[in-house]
């Protein structure tokens, strides 16, 4: 297995960015509310200041940031860097060890590099476009992913973080065999491409694009697919970061069952 420099890099800092949450984590420290009502903490900023630092020192790329003011001459860059320092905020603050962070590079504002790092377990997930998905979990060696080859609802594993009405609704059509919640979006979608659940779906629309960059290289180059729920592909480096229109994550072969459900 070979990995560009450009991921090499990017490793070594998702890495250390995670061991700075660790320094916060399960401690006292700042806890603020955004102007969408979700918390942000100085772990979030510490993580993204070490991030957007090191990525400066080593690239020209602009950054597209969670916590940081949205510079639009990004638009003119064929390549971007598209992160999250602390996915899964309200998971950190609870102290459920289900909180990443996240590093994509988006080329003609399709995402072809990502990184998805889980401190507390020491899980790296990475891909590149065309190079296949891997898990590394230490420093052990990487294995290779691979989505699962679930095709029927009623054996499929669903997972979520939002058991509201509209997920409820979907779950009594399609009887899946379970369902499971897990807190960051990005660890949602490796565990998807990992083949220990089969389908994530969301309504809401106060996902970004930093919810799901990095983690769509890593879900497609394992079998997998990632689309709004009415199937349209996903375009990053956008003026307007929010995705309104929902988002599903599958293996692939309950992707369109999945959106014919929803157009229903």
């Amino acid at each position: 297995m070979e990995i560009s420099k450009e991921l090499q890099i990017v490793i070594d800092i998702i890495k250390k960015a995670g061991d700075i949450l660790l320094e916060y984590y399960k401690k006292d420290y700042p806890v603020f509310e955004k102007d969408n009502k979700t918390p942000v903490t100085e772990a979030d900023f510490s993580s993204e200041k070490f991030i957007c630092e090191e990525l400066r020192k080593n690239f020209d790329y602009p950054i597209l940031s969670e916590e940081t003011v949205n510079d639009k001459n990004r638009l003119q860059s064929e390549f971007v860097w598209i992160v999250d320092p602390l996915d899964g905020t309200k998971d950190f603050i609870s102290g459920s060890g289900e909180f990443t962070v996240v590093i994509g590079l988006s080329r003609k504002q399709t995402p072809f590099l990502g990184a998805v790092y889980r401190p507390t377990t020491k899980e790296l997930y990475f891909a590149e476009t065309g190079n296949g998905a891997y898990l590394q979990k230490y420093n052990n060696e990487p294995i290779r992913l691979s989505v699962s080859n679930v095709n029927i609802f009623t054996e499929s594993k669903i997972v979520s973080s939002h058991f509201n009405d509209e997920f409820e609704k979907v779950i009594e059509q399609i009887n899946p065999k379970s369902k499971t919640r897990v807190g960051s979006v990005a660890l949602k979608a490796c565990l998807i491409a990992e083949g220990k659940f089969d389908a994530y779906f969301y309504f809401g629309s106060r996902m970004s694009e930093w919810d799901t960059c990095a983690s769509e290289v890593i879900v497609k180059e394992a079998g997998g697919n990632i689309s709004d729920l009415f199937g349209k592909q996903r375009l990053y480096n956008q003026s307007d970061t929010v995705r309104r229109n929902g988002v599903i994550i599958s293996n692939g072969l309950l992707h369109d069952k999945l959106i014919d459900k929803f157009l229903i």
